[in-house]
């Protein structure tokens, strides 16, 4: 294949902070597997999400091309998609379109499109709590079948997700690729530094905050916690959400208690989470609708000992080198919290494991499968 003409990679459905280090990632790991290449990531002016993209240190190659800001709408986003992504494909020379929701534009572009799924929410009913949502779901996966049917080349981010989708909808996997999520190299040095010990007595989440991620069963978890005889444990929340869900977490804490030991902060800097990270003594992930779950290698990566949910991709992902309990059972959740505090041989195996299985995981490695995808073509 000819390496003139433009990657661009269409970033414009990205809501959530995930969503965002997958864009940022992914971008950044192709044009360093591929420096000759001109890579463009295309993203909504003014949404503060998307802003924070031009802050980021991008490999030469790479350019951020804004769209109007009306398109953080999801309707002005599939006007934009009909009308002027095409044109923007042809003006640009685009080559290969990559499209991060899993779906084909809602206009025809003439070059190969590759749909990267990464949200498995449209296929996890726990994950809807309205009317509004399952309504929501039906159209994302109507969407979801027609990148099934049309696209050159699907990837997904774990091979639950890539299961999932083409299950649901009885197509098989010919022309699907596992992508998996990642770690910038740096976080690899972090993992072979000196653990901080003794650590705080923290549980950390680090997640945007809905009520699917029950955060909110941490902190009932950190009650039962509490009743047998851990007083001293805090629960510290780093990630952002809707107004109202963070509020739901602080009064929960309230009405249990413990507000003087559960500190929901929102969205933070990367500072603010490497902090966390190097204090935490266990991290709680009890997310019902994951389809990789990368704050919990980011866990590992800082000598972190883990518990996930047993569902979605997280067993597939943390293997031996985490705790998994029952996603619908605090008990399960207190209990494998609980060995952890109480067993420090335990805590130390699962970090030994932790990290040597975070190299399973690089964004180089998924920039170099990415960059041989496109080559096909």
């Amino acid at each position: 294949m000819a390496e003139s003409g433009m990657i661009l990679i269409n970033g414009l459905s990205i809501g959530g902070g995930g969503g965002l280090t997958v864009g940022i990632e992914l971008t950044r790991a192709l044009a360093q597997a591929r420096p000759g290449w001109a890579i463009g990531l295309l993203l909504t002016r003014g949404h503060p999400l998307h802003e924070e993209a031009s802050d980021v240190t991008w490999p030469a190659g790479v350019k951020l091309i804004w769209a109007d800001p009306s398109t953080r709408q999801r309707q002005a986003r599939d006007r934009y998609e009909a009308r002027m992504l095409p044109k923007l494909v042809e003006d640009r020379g685009v080559r290969v379109l990559i499209q991060l929701n899993g779906m084909m534009p809602c206009g025809r572009v003439r070059v190969p499109v590759i749909c990267h799924h990464q949200d498995p929410w449209p296929y996890r009913y726990q994950a809807w709590f309205s009317w509004k949502h399952h309504l929501i779901a039906w159209f994302k996966r109507r969407r979801h079948r027609r990148s099934l049917r049309d696209a050159t080349w699907l990837t997904f981010t774990s091979e639950y997700l890539m299961q999932t989708v083409t299950t649901h909808h009885g197509f098989d996997t010919k022309r699907c690729s596992v992508l998996p999520n990642g770690l910038p190299d740096h976080l690899y040095e972090e993992a072979h530094r000196e653990q901080i010990d003794p650590r705080a007595d923290e549980i950390l989440t680090v997640s945007n905050v809905s009520p699917y991620k029950q955060q909110w069963r941490v902190i009932e978890a950190l009650a039962e916690l509490d009743q047998r005889g851990h007083k001293g444990v805090s629960y510290r929340v780093l990630g952002g959400g809707a107004k109202e869900d963070l509020d739901a977490l602080v009064e929960r804490a309230k009405t249990l208690g413990l507000s003087d030991r559960v500190a929901v902060e929102g969205r933070v800097a990367t500072e603010r989470i490497t902090w966390a990270y190097r204090r935490a003594r266990i991290f709680a992930l009890p997310s019902q609708c994951e389809s990789f779950g990368i704050p919990a290698i980011e866990a590992m990566a800082f000598g972190v000992p883990v518990v996930v949910a047993d569902c979605c991709a997280l067993p597939e992902v943390t293997g031996d080198a985490a705790l998994h309990a029952d996603p619908d059972s605090t008990t399960a959740l207190a209990n494998a919290i609980e060995r952890l505090l109480t067993d420090r041989d335990l805590a130390k195996t699962l970090i030994e494991r932790g990290r040597e299985r975070i190299h399973r995981y690089r964004w180089s490695d998924s920039g170099v499968k990415l960059a041989e995808i496109i080559e096909k073509f």
